[in-house]
């Protein structure tokens, strides 16, 4: 008695699976189709792991049906309410479907959702170290080419603050390196280099921070807080070379104003 009711709790399961999985099946079977059976037979040895070589390996394949599905389907509805409008998630969630589908394992929704994301976190971080890097080298010139005493310019993207009419600057390291700033909204600033320190980065503890101390010589808007404060011509502020990420331009302060007498003594 006891087999035959696990018997049957067997086969229910099956049957569960099988219509979990028909909202998938006719677009298995186009890929099973229209891919080489070398490369399908590559990919269903090659294990799922966080370098996502498993995904690279067949995503062309699998988007080149993703892309033909009707705007009113099943499918498409289903993945647009649970992963999203991405279509790189969702042709990677379909990649590692496919993978399981094609090795023969039951359907789990929130497993393979778990596994893109581990996939993409890994690649982002891989992605985020080796912009890094660049960022560290960009590092390095800005501190070989200013030295303490030098007049610098530069400018920082700058947000409204939320609940309040002022502005206030920010470090935004997704910004393009090379980025114009008459193309964003930013405050251009105008300093001497008075000294320069380093901070632990927040990478990684062995990552020195470089940071320049500056002595306002012209602020575009005295209104934008800089480092969560107000300013004004001959205070001191911090530039964070390294999460400003990009090379400091040479001085082009054309009118340095009402600048203090001491402005240029570096203590």
């Amino acid at each position: 008695m006891n087999k035959k009711i696990i018997y049957c709790l067997f086969l229910i399961l099956i049957i569960v699976n099988c219509k979990k999985n028909d909202k998938f099946n006719n677009l298995y079977k186009r890929i099973l189709e229209n891919t080489n059976q070398n490369k399908l037979d590559l990919f269903k040895s090659t294990e799922i792991d966080s370098s996502g070589e498993v995904i690279k390996l067949l995503y062309k394949e699998v988007e080149r049906e993703y892309v033909k599905l009707d705007e009113t389907s099943k499918l498409l509805y289903f993945l647009n309410s649970k992963l999203g409008t991405l279509d790189s998630i969702k042709v990677s969630f379909l990649v590692i479907g496919f993978h399981d589908y094609y090795n023969g394992k039951v359907y789990d929704f929130d497993f393979i959702k778990s596994r893109v994301n581990e996939i993409r976190y890994f690649e982002s971080l891989r992605e985020y170290k080796k912009e890094y890097k660049k960022v560290l080298e960009i590092s390095k010139k800005n501190n070989s080419k200013n030295n303490i005493g030098d007049t610098i310019n530069f400018c920082l993207p700058k947000r409204k603050i939320i609940e309040s009419e002022m502005e206030e600057t920010f470090y935004y390291s997704e910004l393009p390196h090379d980025f114009n700033c008459k193309t964003y909204s930013t405050l251009e600033v105008c300093g001497v280099i008075l000294d320069k320190s380093y901070l632990t980065n927040y990478v990684t503890a062995d990552t020195l921070e470089l940071v320049f101390h500056l002595k306002l010589l012209t602020l575009e808007d005295s209104m934008v807080k800089i480092n969560n404060k107000i300013n004004t011509i001959g205070d001191t502020v911090k530039l964070y070379v390294t999460g400003y990420s990009r090379l400091i331009d040479d001085c082009c302060c054309s009118n340095l104003g009402n600048v203090p007498n001491d402005t240029f003594d570096k203590k």
